[in-house]
């Protein structure tokens, strides 16, 4: 139910990437940049200097699945 009404809502999934943002960045110091490429929505890691990494995810989650264990470690 959620995939079908952030398909239709993009906010929903650019405010459930702002919130896990917010997470990765308190336990890691690392943030997401999210950017609207072509009405597509990319997902870029920022590093703790404000560097963008060159590769991103173009699937929420998918990025939160990545990026989790590194929450996890850094607790």
């Amino acid at each position: 139910m959620l995939k079908y009404l952030e398909r239709w809502f993009p906010a929903l999934t650019i405010r459930r990437a702002s919130l896990f943002s917010n997470q990765l960045e308190d336990s890691t110091g690392w943030s997401l940049d999210i950017v609207d490429h072509e009405g597509e929505l990319l997902f870029f890691l920022i590093d703790p200097y404000g560097d963008q990494e060159e590769d991103s995810w173009n699937n929420l989650d998918d990025c939160i699945s990545d990026l989790s264990y590194y929450m996890g470690v850094a607790v």
